[in-house]
Parts: C-alpha cells; structure tokens; sequence
C-alpha cells in the first residue's frame, strides 16, 4: 500500500502509552485503588506476561528475517510462534503491559478499561491497516492464514 501510514499505524503503542497516562488522569480524579496485596502481585504478573509475549513475537520475526516494526517493510509473512495462536500477540503484550504497569504503579482499576481502550483503537485503526497491506503483500498465503488463525486469541 503506498501512500503515508497514520500516526497509529505507524507507531501503535502510541495507544497503549496515552491510555496508561489517560487511566492515571482519571484515578486522579476519581480513584478507583484495588488492594495493594491484589494489584501489585497481579500487575507483575501481567508486566512478566506481557513482557514474555513481547520478546517470544520479536524473535520470531527476527528468526523469519522480517521486523516487527509496523513501519518497516515486511518480507515474510509469520506464522509461527505466538502467531499460531493470534495474529497479533505483540499488541496483545502492549496491553498485559499498560495494564500491569498502571496496577504496578498506582494500584488504579482505570488500569483495565484503559488498555482495553486501547486494544480495541488498535483493532479499529491499525489492524485494518495492517491486514490491508499484508494481503496486498502475501495474497492468498495471508488470506489462509486468516482462516487459521484468530485476529485475537
């Protein structure tokens, strides 16, 4: 697809980042704090998850020769991986991550409707974009593995 990317496209933690900062405006202004025994040890574990399932999708691209990077151009198609199970597992870390970092940081329940604000606006404005150029790029191999695999989980 030729033409500029969008802001998000291009860099779509960007989501994940403003809806962190956004959950955190709005527990200042109406504090909604879970148990610290809760949130801290439940927000570790999301960081740890995320985290694992962020570094797994890298190396995986990397092994298939191709970046992880929306921006750059994409020379394999990967299917392997965490992608066997989700077409997007790195977007799916960003979120275990927003949202363990805002339990981490200040205990604030905004922390889940917050990442899940910001899947869902990656699922309106980036994954669209994204699976646009992936059919362009990869066809009828991208279109099968459509089938295969959930947007999701």
């Amino acid at each position: 697809m030729s033409g500029r990317r969008p802001l998000l496209a291009s860099f779509p933690p960007l989501a994940f980042l403003v809806a962190l900062a956004l959950g955190q405006l709005v527990h200042r202004r109406w504090p909604a704090s879970l148990p610290g025994g809760v949130a801290r040890p439940l927000g570790v574990l999301l960081l740890a998850a995320g985290g694992a399932l962020d570094a797994w999708a890298i190396m995986t691209h990397r092994r298939a020769g191709t970046s992880p990077i929306p921006s750059a151009p994409t020379v394999a198609l990967v299917a392997d991986g965490p992608y066997r199970y989700s077409r997007n597992p790195i977007y799916l870390a960003h979120a275990l991550l927003a949202i363990g970092a805002g339990l981490v940081a200040t205990r604030s329940a905004w922390a889940l409707p917050a990442g899940m604000a910001a899947l869902r606006a990656t699922d309106r404005w980036v994954v669209p974009h994204e699976e646009r150029e992936l059919t362009e790029a990869f066809g009828d191999e991208y279109a099968h593995y459509q089938q295969r695999v959930r947007r999701w989980l």
